[in-house]
């Protein structure tokens, strides 16, 4: 269930909606790997972040 913003505390409400943006991390990867993610990605027509990003996700609901 989802409670609207308007009725949440100011500190709950910020806490909320800092989780709706998206957030940033930081990866290093063998150059291979890199390299294989970047045709994977020229070949779908996505960015590679979006392509990992995709994979990250997919792999969490599979849990």
């Amino acid at each position: 269930m989802v409670v609207p913003a308007t009725s949440l505390s100011a500190p709950i409400r910020g806490v909320e909606l800092a989780l709706r943006h998206p957030r940033r991390i930081n990866v290093t990867l063998p150059a291979s790997l890199y390299w294989e993610l970047m045709r994977l990605s020229l070949e779908q027509g996505r960015s590679l972040s979006n392509l990992a990003a995709y994979w990250i996700e997919l792999s969490l609901k599979d849990r």
